[in-house]
């Protein structure tokens, strides 16, 4: 009988980001999935439960776009935009001395098209044996920095033969 070893593959939470993420999937090792479940009761607030990675029946990976981000920088750039028509508009009837801080309207316009066209977030689903899900996101502007952790699971459930079509 082949000894097996628990390998550790990646982490997808940090201990300073356990506040933000609970309930959701903390870690991955090649046999078990580290699961941060909110606990209210104990000081820390949430404990880290195992699950084996055996009964996992699939795991699937979503590449998608945050909703909230990009309607939120679809109003701010509208914002901006009525803005800049009233003051083009009634530019004559602006008082003398009157300051209106284009570089940080700028500003808040570039924030607003960054948040329209590059939110993206990694989604995690892992599916247990008994019917339940157990998920991961990554936050909107953690992108790039959670895509070699999330191509690592990606790259495991692969080899296990259980890397699910995200439909």
């Amino acid at each position: 009988m082949p000894e097996s070893k628990d390998k550790f593959v990646t982490t997808l939470l940090f201990p300073d980001e356990y506040a933000h993420h609970f309930n959701q999937v903390s870690g991955l090792t090649t046999l078990s999935i580290v699961y941060l479940k909110r606990k209210f009761v104990s000081k820390p607030g949430y404990e880290l439960v195992n699950y084996p990675v055996a009964d996992c029946l699939g795991i699937s990976y979503k590449d998608e776009r945050p909703v909230f981000s990009i309607v939120f920088g679809v109003l701010l750039v509208s914002l901006l935009s009525f803005i800049a028509y009233m003051v083009f508009m009634y530019w004559d009837s602006l008082t003398p001395g009157t300051r209106i801080p284009i570089g940080l309207l700028m500003l808040a316009g570039l924030y607003g098209f960054r948040w329209i066209f590059a939110a993206r977030r990694h989604r995690l689903i892992f599916e247990m044996r008994d019917g339940s899900r157990l998920m991961w996101k990554s936050r909107a502007g953690d992108y790039k920095y959670k895509h070699a952790s999330a191509a690592k699971v990606a790259e495991l459930a692969k080899s296990l033969g259980i890397l699910r079509d995200p439909a």
